[in-house]
């Protein structure tokens, strides 16, 4: 079993066992005992594994910045391979994202959003465009509480992030 299996396990045992003792000390008279000398312990291990295993969900999910971040990483490794590509094709950009691959990038998953998995929006610029001209656009980043952010490669290849 791998380490994941395991944690998991763990996390579902423990509040289990820590209801069941406090729910056992209302039905078992044994147990019913030991709680009346101790009934906020009983209580307290019920609450703490709980807090516990929100914890770890909390922890296990990577954070809306972490995925932009990567997002806005993704897009200067497609700026790159893209520079690269325009200087073996006389300033030639690519008509499409997969003509870089395999040849400008290993890793065909990086034009995909890493939320989402779904391809970033891309524009051919014209040789002549200028350097402050939208190639790349990630418009995945959504919440429902939150504003939206928009996460967008130039031709001159700087990223920026926008929050509307």
């Amino acid at each position: 079993m791998d380490t994941t299996g395991i944690v998991i396990l763990i996390i579902i045992f423990i509040p289990i066992s820590a209801l069941s003792i406090f729910i056992g000390c209302i039905f078992s008279p044994n147990l019913r005992k030991k709680a009346k000398k101790h009934p906020i312990l009983y209580l307290a291990w019920a609450i703490v594994s709980i807090v516990i295993i929100y914890i770890f969900i909390l922890l296990g999910r990577p954070s809306r910045y972490d995925v932009t971040v990567k997002c806005m990483n993704n897009q200067k490794v497609i700026g790159h391979a893209c520079y690269l590509y325009s200087e073996n094709n006389n300033g030639k950009w690519p008509a499409q994202m997969a003509d870089l691959i395999p040849t400008y990038l290993d890793n065909p998953r990086v034009i995909n959003c890493p939320l989402t998995n779904k391809q970033y929006i891309y524009i051919q610029p014209s040789l002549f465009s200028p350097a402050d001209t939208a190639v790349i656009t990630c418009t995945q980043h959504r919440t429902q509480h939150e504003p939206m952010i928009s996460v967008t490669l130039y031709k001159g290849g700087h990223v920026r992030i926008k929050y509307k």
